[in-house]
């Protein structure tokens, strides 16, 4: 116990929630979400809603029945067995090796409770909030850790997210939170408001508390944090000709989800149809003598790799917008497979018979560690991380960062544009050692592009 008795470690909560002592526990609607919830929902339909330190609240279970999506976060796992149990909602229990803990998930995927110490959770695993109710999480942690959860509360909002904090008002606990606080926490890019003060019923007063303050964080909208990356850049004078060269190819090179799907649809694709000579040449540094290994592919298209880790009794897990070009992979290889839909993805699974090859189709950002993780390989073709938009780069390589398992080595192919060594040593630091390994001149197509050559540099998870 720390700061009064006031905060309890994760252990401990965990314990309480064990030994059923959850008085802290209400069983009705918070008064705060009930005259608040239409702020926080903003007339929009199916939000992607974060609670923190949820418990079993039963506001997760009233957002459910309106049509939302629920993702929360607690150490206690009876409170998330309860919570589903109690309500007669179907789940299945799966383990997240990021997060060192589980993710309890409900039959139709729209409430996902992760049972883990809330500071192993960020943004590689879920992202893009709409909305937050943070009934009291920030008051129940411990005072030094304050500024650290409200980084990863920031850093889980999207564009227009409406965050609703109860700030308890209980100054003998010594716990430092008030509206000046979050006004100095949630600045730029944000937008703070006192919305609501009620005095504290009989019960909170048994636990120090005077009364309960709400505030209304508002993430500021973004048109495009490309446009903003590059304006800061160019306004600071470091944007050099050659910097802006790049980033205009980048440009071009830049697909979204919604136009890459089409290219694929219209076979207007720029489809390999043979080994990259790179993956030929370093195969075995990849593999590094380990049979059956977990190997990820981001945006695989039908790359006809997977078929030859495939064949040689490897387990292939792939991500690509594209529909069709799942489909060709399969079927262009005469392999057995059969689709199930994904609602955590919003997508679909294209799944050979053996279940050795699963081609997720979706937007890459919507998949995780939660999904699929523990790889021992990965095998970053030409194209992945350039083709992702510039603003965009270092939340691909955290959800990559995330899906490397214990010794997992990483092949990726960079075209020269606006990636270099320098940027991939920065982004891979601690717990990872990064090698350039090759490097090869482009042929007349990729020419074509503005390309001039091929970067290998190798990943390897220490």
């Amino acid at each position: 116990m720390e700061e009064g008795d006031c905060t309890v470690t994760v252990d401990e909560w965990a314990k309480l929630w064990k030994d059923g002592k959850t008085d802290f526990h209400i069983s009705e609607l918070c008064n705060m979400f009930t005259k608040h919830v239409d702020k926080l929902l903003n007339n929009r339909e199916k939000v992607k809603t974060f609670v923190p330190l949820c418990g079993k609240a039963v506001e997760m279970k009233w957002l459910w029945d309106k049509g939302h999506e629920v993702v929360g976060i607690e150490c206690g796992e009876e409170a998330l067995k309860e919570f589903f149990e109690e309500n007669k909602i179907g789940y299945s229990i799966v383990e997240v090796p990021a997060v060192k803990g589980k993710l309890y998930k409900s039959d139709d995927g729209r409430i996902r409770l992760y049972c883990c110490d809330f500071y192993l959770f960020n943004s590689a695993i879920e992202s893009e909030f709409g909305a937050i109710w943070d009934s009291g999480a920030l008051n129940a942690i411990n005072a030094t850790d304050q500024e650290k959860y409200v980084a990863i509360i920031k850093s889980l909002m999207g564009n227009k997210c409406v965050n609703l904090t109860v700030i308890d008002d209980a100054t003998e606990w010594e716990i430092p939170v008030n509206f000046d606080k979050m006004k100095t926490w949630f600045k730029d890019g944000f937008s703070v408001e006192a919305n609501d003060y009620v005095e504290a019923d009989e019960k909170l007063k048994s636990f120090g508390i005077k009364g309960q303050q709400l505030t209304n964080d508002h993430k500021m909208y973004r048109r495009s944090e490309r446009k903003r990356t590059q304006t800061d850049r160019t306004n600071s004078g470091i944007a050099s000709a050659a910097a802006k060269k790049a980033k205009h190819q980048h440009s071009d090179v830049a697909i979204k989800t919604d136009k890459s799907t089409k290219l694929w649809k219209e076979d207007k694709t720029i489809h390999t149809p043979k080994l990259c000579t790179m993956f030929t040449k370093h195969v075995d540094k990849m593999l590094n003598n380990r049979e059956k290994i977990k190997i990820f592919i981001p945006h695989c298209g039908k790359a006809v790799e997977i078929k030859w880790l495939w064949d040689k009794g490897h387990e292939v897990v792939g991500v690509n917008c594209g529909e069709k070009a799942l489909k060709e992979c399969f079927e262009d290889n005469k392999i057995g497979y059969s689709i199930v839909k994904i609602p955590a993805v919003k997508g679909k699974l294209y799944k050979s018979y053996d279940g050795r090859i699963r081609l997720y189709c979706c937007d890459f950002y919507q998949f995780s560690s939660a999904i699929e993780s523990g790889f021992g390989a990965v095998w970053d073709h030409s194209g992945s991380l350039i083709a992702s938009d510039l603003a965009e780069q270092e939340k691909y390589v955290a959800i990559i960062k995330s899906l490397m398992g214990e010794k997992c080595v990483n092949l990726t192919v960079l075209d020269e544009l606006s990636v270099n060594y320098d940027k991939i040593k920065t982004w891979f630091t601690d717990g990872f050692r990064v090698e350039s390994s090759d490097y090869a001149k482009a042929d007349k197509h990729l020419k074509s592009f503005g390309i001039k050559g091929h970067q290998l540099y190798t990943i390897f998870k220490i």
